[in-house]
């Protein structure tokens, strides 16, 4: 059989075929460019993924520094105490001082400065770490080093001078340096009493004077008087 009379006995056969896969093609691409469509329709919103290649950007973190700790630098306290605390002339008085470090560095070239009020006298003074001087009525004790809770106790001996005014109040300042801390200080107070008698002071003068000068000016007063009337 020829080549030519096969293909006419399956041409029939060819042609319905071809149009049926051409047909199902066809419809194939429309569903497929109504599908986006369709989707809207039913309330299907269509996901689009994009992926991107990108660069970390390098990110810094601020860490704050934190403020130092009251604890963990030096801290000097300092006290101080009169015994006793009311006096009259010629009696003793002994004030104590304690200087104690709170902190936890070491109060390096620690030196106590106490400037004894005049109307006191000087006796004697002690300590227990370092030396001490006397520059008149200052007196200044070199300790040196205070270690962490470490208390430095110094003992200033006084005696109240004869001719000191009665009633008085005298106050008695101490402070305490170092290189490396703060200075802080401490007063103690003394009060003088005078003796049964004794007149008290009256801004810083005697009162025998004021006396004087009211007698004074009477005995003037009455004189002027008494010679008006000789005149007359």
């Amino acid at each position: 059989m020829s080549k030519s009379r096969v293909f006419v006995r399956w041409l029939p056969f060819l042609v319905p075929s071809v149009i049926i896969v051409g047909l199902l093609l066809l419809l194939g691409g429309m569903e497929a460019a109504a599908a986006p469509s369709s989707a809207l329709a039913l309330g299907i919103t269509p996901t689009f993924t994009l992926t991107a290649t990108s660069t970390a950007i390098p990110t810094h973190t601020y860490t704050p520094t934190p403020p130092p700790s009251s604890r963990g630098a030096c801290d000097p306290i300092i006290t101080k105490r009169a015994e006793p605390t009311e006096v009259r002339p010629g009696d003793e008085v002994l004030f104590t001082i304690e200087v104690t470090n709170r902190g936890q560095t070491a109060a390096i070239n620690t030196t106590v400065i106490d400037d004894v009020p005049a109307y006191l006298e000087i006796l004697d003074v002690s300590a227990s770490q370092g030396t001490w001087r006397q520059e008149g009525q200052r007196v200044i004790v070199d300790i040196g080093v205070i270690g962490q809770d470490y208390v430095v106790e110094i003992l200033i001996y006084t005696r109240v001078r004869d001719d000191a005014p009665a009633p008085l109040a005298v106050e008695n300042l101490v402070t305490v340096r170092s290189d490396n801390c703060p200075d802080p200080s401490a007063r103690a107070l003394v009060q003088i009493i005078g003796d049964p008698g004794r007149l008290p002071v009256t801004g810083g003068h005697s009162t025998w004077w004021l006396l004087a000068a009211v007698l004074g000016t009477g005995l003037v007063a009455v004189s002027l008087a008494v010679s008006r009337r000789s005149e007359g």
